[in-house]
């Protein structure tokens, strides 16, 4: 069993100025890595720069892996990773390949981001063989609830989860049975929806994330998401250096006492879903 804590210095070195997200990815990748991940070819939507599949593959095994992202930015950097045989700059919703082309597809915190949901799962369906698995992570329901909130104790709440919302670009938050009706009519059928990401975990990112991101966001007058802000000061890749090694021991020291009960009892926050194409 691969714990967080393992897997967070991995994570912290691919992008050392990226604390917050690394200890929310070191979470969610050691329950990606401890699930069944599934076998043959393989789609990665939205695969951002490929450091994220090449971290699970390097402990579930190789997979004849395609990817597809929107961002001309991000596939190039993809291409260099030698993660994928192939990687497509486009729309989930437009996958340049054949009807039944993959075994599976898989996406990681991205769902979120799409306005169109039913035609981003009509297309999966189409390029997912009969009997296929969409295996997919997306932050749940529950999500804003367990957010710590405003600072100082007289400002609004609901202020406060409006601009969450907007600087991470979320669209949906998913549960159980919005998913299923979300894929439903695409012939997609859940087998099971698994809740992650406790309480504590999504706090303890909202703290790192209010003195790092989120200043930035302020001070650049909120017009800018994280993704945008990380390409414009070119702090996005893979970096060495004493500036680093220093990043990835603070982020490490950040994480303490966060990554160790992610079984513990309380509120979770992500939600893990595998579903499959009917076979008719």
């Amino acid at each position: 069993m691969i714990l967080a804590k393992s897997l967070l210095k991995d994570i912290a070195r691919d992008n050392p100025f990226q604390p917050a997200t690394s200890v929310w990815r070191a979470v969610e990748l050691a329950r990606i890595i401890n699930a069944p991940f599934p076998e043959g070819r393989g789609l990665d939507l939205g695969c951002g720069d490929g450091s994220i599949l090449q971290r699970i593959l390097e402990h579930v095994g190789p997979r004849e892996m395609t990817g597809i992202d929107l961002d001309s930015r991000e596939t190039a950097a993809a291409e260099e990773s030698g993660v994928y045989t192939t990687v497509y700059t486009g729309r989930a919703s437009e996958i340049p390949e054949p009807d039944e082309t993959f075994d599976f597809v898989f996406s990681n915190s991205v769902l979120e981001h799409i306005p169109d949901l039913e035609a981003v799962f009509a297309e999966v369906a189409r390029v997912l063989k009969p009997g296929g698995t969409l295996y997919f992570t997306v932050p749940a329901t529950t999500f804003p609830g367990a957010l710590y909130g405003p600072l100082l104790p007289w400002q609004q709440r609901e202020p406060y989860l409006e601009m969450m919302n907007q600087r991470l670009a979320i669209q949906h938050l998913f549960s159980p049975e919005n998913t299923e009706a979300w894929l439903a009519p695409a012939g997609l059928e859940v087998e099971q929806s698994i809740f992650y990401l406790r309480q504590g975990v999504v706090r303890r990112w909202e703290f790192i994330a209010r003195m790092t991101s989120g200043v930035l966001y302020t001070v650049l007058g909120q017009r800018k998401h994280p993704i945008e802000i990380q390409h414009a000061l070119n702090i996005r890749s893979r970096r060495k250096g004493l500036l680093a090694a220093v990043a990835v021991f603070l982020t490490r020291l950040l994480a303490i006492g966060v990554l160790d009960d992610e079984d513990a009892e309380g509120r979770y926050t992500g939600l893990m879903v595998y579903a499959k194409k009917s076979v008719r």
